[in-house]
């Protein structure tokens, strides 16, 4: 959706530039709109290359958003760390992973406090749950 809404709104832009520069500009209107467009195409296609780029490159494993959605739920968890900020993990040891169920480590950032887990993780047809996670540290704020 949010990709769909970028195009919407990059259309739009596009063409409230082109009415406007059209205006300004002393150039013949067959040979302004033949390079308004040849151009706007190229930048077109560099900016969205350089979207699927950038979100290719940030993708998180899939059994990291998982996880951590069933972490950041929990209500033990909630308590202790108040409103969820963010999270970190080793991606060493993400890549490492060759069978489930297996124990990855994750520490969590809050508003009142960060924690450090231990957590097992069992997967069914890529489906990540956690079965049991350990608080290693908890570091009030």
């Amino acid at each position: 959706m949010e990709f769909i809404e970028k195009i919407l709104y990059t259309a739009v832009g596009v063409f409230v530039a082109y009415f406007i520069i059209r205006q300004w500009s002393g150039k013949s209107e067959k040979k302004f709109d033949m390079m308004f467009f040849k151009y706007f195409a190229i930048l077109l296609i560099l900016a969205f290359g350089s979207e699927l780029l950038v979100n290719w490159i940030s993708l998180e494993p899939e059994v990291v958003t998982q996880t951590i959605e069933q972490l950041k739920v929990n209500p033990k968890i909630k308590k202790e760390i108040g409103s969820f900020i963010g999270y970190g993990y080793n991606k060493n040891e993400i890549t490492k992973i060759k069978e489930f169920p297996t124990s990855i480590n994750f520490t969590l950032f809050g508003s009142t406090a960060k924690i450090h887990l231990s957590v097992l993780v069992d997967s069914s047809a890529n489906i990540f749950e956690v079965k049991e996670y350990k608080v290693d540290t908890l570091i009030k704020e």
